[in-house]
C-alpha cells in the first residue's frame, strides 16, 4: 500500500522512480508501506522518519502478514507491512489467560490442557494442546466465565487440528450460542446459532482463526470451546488422544474482532494507535493537499 501526497509539477524531474505519479506529475511525499520507504520532497528515507505511533499498551501488538503469519510490534511502534498500515481503536480483551489453557481460569471438562506443545501463529512455542479423554457419548470442553452486558461482542480463537478437525465456540450470553468450525482445507463455518455472525480464516502452518460476533441478549456469559466429531456434534466417545492446539482466546466489546491482545491474570487494554506525521516541514498548506 502506498499513499501519495501533495502532487506538484516541481517534483517531476527530480522525483524517485518508485514514487507515485498522477497526471504526469509526481507526489511531493510518498509513503510506501510495502517496502518501508518514504519520499519526502526529493529525499528517500524510512517510514519511521515520517510517521510516529503512540500506543502505550500492551507491550506487544500483532499484525497479520500476507504470508498469513503474525508479527508482534512493541509499544509505541507503527504496525505496517505487506498489508499496509494497521491503525486500530482501543479494545479490551476480557478473556483471562488467553494462551494458557492449562491455567485454572479455564475449567476443563473431560479434557486435559498441556502447555506449550506447538508453535503458535506468531512463531513462539506457546500453543497448548487440548486433548479429549475416553469418556463415552459426552462433551469435551474448556470454558471460562466472562462478564458482558447487552451489547455487541466478538469472540475469537486461533485453532490448529491435532486429531480433531471440528470444534464449536459458544458465544454464550447467558444462553448457549454455538457455532461449529471445520478445521480442514480452507476452513468452513458449519452450524451457526441464530444471531451469530461467524468467520474462519486459514492461516500459515495449519492454523485457523475462528471468530463469532453477536449482540448479547443478556448480562453474564462465557467463552467455551468444544471439541466436536462432526458438524453440530459435540457429544461423542473420546479416544484419549485426539484434540486441537489452541492459542489467543479473545472476547471484546465491539461489532467485529480486532487484533489479538494477550492476557494473563487480568483483562488487558490495547490503547488506540495514534499515528502522526513526525515531519511536516515539507508541507505548504496554501499550495498542497493531503
Amino acid at each position: 500500500m502506498q499513499i501519495g501526497i501533495g502532487l506538484g509539477t516541481s517534483m517531476l524531474q527530480n522525483g524517485l522512480k518508485w514514487a507515485l505519479y498522477a497526471g504526469g506529475v509526481q507526489a511531493t511525499m510518498d509513503i510506501d508501506f510495502l517496502s518501508g520507504r518514504v519520499k519526502n520532497g526529493t529525499v528517500p528515507s524510512l517510514v519511521e522518519t515520517m510517521l510516529a505511533c503512540a500506543r502505550a499498551t500492551p507491550a506487544a501488538a500483532y499484525y497479520l502478514n500476507n504470508d498469513l503469519t503474525l508479527s508482534s510490534y512493541a509499544a509505541n511502534t507503527l504496525r505496517y507491512g505487506t498489508r499496509g498500515l494497521l491503525v486500530e481503536s482501543s479494545r479490551v480483551n476480557l478473556c483471562l489467560q488467553s494462551q494458557t489453557f492449562d491455567n485454572a481460569s479455564w475449567t476443563k471438562t473431560r479434557v486435559t490442557a498441556t502447555a506449550d506443545q506447538a508453535a503458535a501463529p506468531d512463531g513462539t512455542t506457546t500453543a497448548d494442546f487440548l486433548k479429549e479423554d475416553a469418556t463415552a457419548t459426552s462433551t469435551h470442553l474448556a470454558t471460562q466465565s466472562i462478564t458482558i452486558t447487552t451489547a455487541a461482542y466478538a469472540w475469537s480463537l486461533y485453532v490448529k487440528p491435532n486429531g480433531r478437525t471440528w470444534i464449536a465456540i459458544d458465544a454464550n450470553d447467558g444462553t448457549p450460542r454455538l457455532t461449529y468450525f471445520n478445521l480442514a482445507g480452507a476452513g468452513t463455518v458449519g452450524t451457526n446459532a441464530a444471531g451469530n455472525t461467524s468467520t474462519i480464516a486459514a492461516l500459515a502452518n495449519g492454523w485457523y482463526l475462528c471468530t463469532v460476533t453477536r449482540t448479547a441478549a443478556a448480562t453474564g456469559g462465557a467463552f467455551t470451546v468444544y471439541l466436536a466429531s462432526a458438524d453440530n456434534t459435540n457429544s461423542y466417545s473420546g479416544d484419549n488422544a485426539s484434540g486441537v492446539y489452541l492459542w489467543g482466546a479473545q472476547n471484546e466489546l465491539g461489532a467485529f474482532p480486532s487484533s489479538y491482545i494477550p492476557t494473563t491474570t487480568a483483562s488487558v487494554t490495547r490503547a488506540a494507535d495514534v499515528v502522526t506525521f513526525s515531519d511536516l516541514t515539507w508541507f505548504d498548506g496554501a499550495a498542497e493537499t493531503i
